[in-house]
């Protein structure tokens, strides 16, 4: 899955999808500056929009969730700037899922975006073991 957010989803939805995720995180953190959680929400929901648009995802309306798969099984979806980074992206979720309130999905699916050309890739899709450890579908 590859794709160009700047050509290839809905720039509004995006927008309305990346402010309210970014007015949700202001609320628990007031601290931090609205403009810089929303540039990080544009950045990270594209992935989201995109396929809610193209391969049958929902919204999953839990709080704090991203989406539901065809399936309606839950997914987490993550987005960092190369691959170097993905390792760093799946310990952070592995000691989320150790902590129950945090309700981390079994699925992960992460993707590598550029947060200048908006060129975004699907890296790899990661699944919970028994030991709450990601595997590599």
């Amino acid at each position: 899955m590859r794709f160009n957010a700047l050509e290839d989803i809905d720039r509004e939805a995006w927008l309305t999808r990346a402010i309210c995720d970014a007015l949700a995180i202001q609320r628990s953190d007031p601290g931090r500056p609205i403009g810089n959680i929303l540039d990080r929400c544009l950045y990270g929901t594209a992935a989201e929009q995109w396929l809610i648009e193209h391969s049958g995802f929902t919204n999953n309306d839990e709080k704090y969730q991203d989406l539901l798969d065809e399936f309606h099984n839950r997914v987490e979806i993550k987005t960092t700037g190369c691959v170097n980074y993905v390792p760093f992206v799946l310990e952070r979720l592995e000691e989320n899922a150790k902590e129950p309130w945090r309700n981390v999905p079994e699925t992960v699916m992460v993707f590598i975006g550029d947060d200048k050309t908006f060129e975004y890739e699907l890296h790899a899709t990661y699944d919970f073991n028994q030991k709450r450890k990601l595997i590599k579908r």
